[in-house]
């Protein structure tokens, strides 16, 4: 079971990050209406977060 906890949080953390980016595109895309830039900050953003796990 340690092991599949083990794998399972990544999985999860990537999930609700990019659930969570998707929200942050959306509304900046309605905002600022500018949508590859931002898809850019945001993988970016997803990066830095797996690495700092």
């Amino acid at each position: 079971m340690k092991i599949w906890d083990f794998f399972l949080f990544p999985v999860l953390f990537l999930i609700i990050s990019r659930f969570y980016c998707q929200i942050i595109l959306s509304w900046r895309f309605l905002q600022e209406q500018i949508s590859i830039y931002n898809h850019r900050d945001c993988s970016i953003f997803i990066l830095q977060i797996q690495n700092n796990i």
